[in-house]
């Protein structure tokens, strides 16, 4: 049996690794925590936060927001019930109705980025803003390694 161990510095990138999955789901549980009071979760922000700029159809936030497909849908119909998206026609595609936001959907998602607002302020404190940017750069640059080797599959 050959044995494989891992390098230090490997053993460094699965200590980064971990903190990131503990750090998804920190970011989570403080999201509900935030946005609760206003009858939302992190996971119904994430999707009406998706389509601030423009209509997307559910494909295209799963894709963008890193989502699946189908979790995207359920809360879609979640905000749709709540009033804050609805469905517009496609003019690219026939069944695929795009989620746009509703006058209540842009009302609540100021409200949702003014509770961000003091809540990154406050935290920022506690960086300086080159660890920030230097916290950015690793991350997008390991993102876009894990996506050209998803891509070479």
């Amino acid at each position: 049996m050959i044995e494989n161990k891992r390098t230090q510095k490997a053993e460094t990138l699965v200590e980064l690794v971990n903190e990131v999955f503990r750090l998804n789901t920190l970011i989570q549980a403080n999201g509900d925590r935030m946005v609760h009071p206003l009858g939302l979760t992190s996971a119904l922000w994430h999707v009406l936060a998706a389509v601030r700029e423009a209509p997307l159809h559910m494909s295209q936030i799963a894709r963008n927001r890193g989502l699946t497909r189908q979790s995207v849908r359920r809360n879609a119909k979640i905000l749709e019930k709540k009033g804050f998206i609805e469905f517009i026609d496609n003019p690219d595609h026939k069944r695929a109705n795009l989620a746009s936001l509703t006058p209540k959907g842009r009302e609540i998602l100021k409200k949702v980025e003014e509770v961000e607002t003091l809540m990154s302020n406050e935290t920022e404190k506690h960086f300086k803003i080159h660890e920030l940017k230097d916290a950015i750069h690793v991350l997008k640059r390991f993102s876009e390694h894990l996506e050209t080797l998803i891509q070479g599959e």
